[in-house]
């Protein structure tokens, strides 16, 4: 790195430092990889008409603007996971509808309790996702647009981190087009039964 400091050449210097952060997100992302399939941490039940608008709120502000929130606070949206894992859920998530929305189109949360699991979908507007790659966003490594992600830095395995942590919380992560436009990302968690 010191070597390529000192290069007298401007354009290669920029070219190398582009080259040592897609490799530092790269040994980042493969070491949230790793950990992710060892455990998913201690489970809490948690808020997560709380929880969810806090993590939102800790977006970068004109991310934070695209994001709308729909949650009841009349439904006991309480869940069994590990915050700080769920937080790297969403946040994940959130990273790749933000990337793939176009431009002023908003991403939403919803959330609902279904058959005694809590639903937080997130969509976005963007072109979606061909349906033979549907079933392969879990895989680690796997990128729909190998040279677009490769652009903004991604490596292909955000998705799989969601995936681990969310069957460490007896979970799933679903995918599906919506009808009209976009991905829907549908995270499944356990519903907490709080004794009365």
């Amino acid at each position: 790195v010191l070597r390529l400091e000192l290069a007298d050449d401007p354009k290669l210097r920029a070219d190398a430092a582009r080259d040592c952060e897609k490799m530092q997100v790269l040994i980042s992302r493969t070491l949230d990889f790793i950990r992710s399939t060892e455990s998913g941490g201690t489970l809490y039940a948690v808020g997560l008409t709380e929880l969810i608008p806090h993590i939102v709120a800790g977006l970068p502000t004109e991310d934070r603007a695209k994001v709308h929130v729909h949650m009841s606070a009349a439904t006991d949206l309480t869940a069994m996971i590990n915050p700080w894992g769920f937080e790297r859920v969403l946040a994940n998530v959130l990273d790749n509808a933000l990337k793939h929305s176009p431009p002023g189109d908003a991403v939403e949360i919803t959330a609902s309790v279904v058959s005694g699991s809590i639903q937080i979908c997130v969509r976005d507007h963007g072109p979606g996702v061909p349906e033979t790659s549907l079933k392969l966003l879990k895989q680690p490594f796997y990128r729909v647009d190998a040279a677009r992600n490769a652009d903004e830095g991604g490596v292909g395995l955000g998705l799989s981190i969601v995936d681990n942590l969310m069957r460490a919380y007896g979970g799933e992560v679903n995918f599906a087009n919506h009808a009209s436009q976009g991905l829907v990302v549908t995270l499944v968690v356990p519903q907490a039964r709080i004794a009365t």
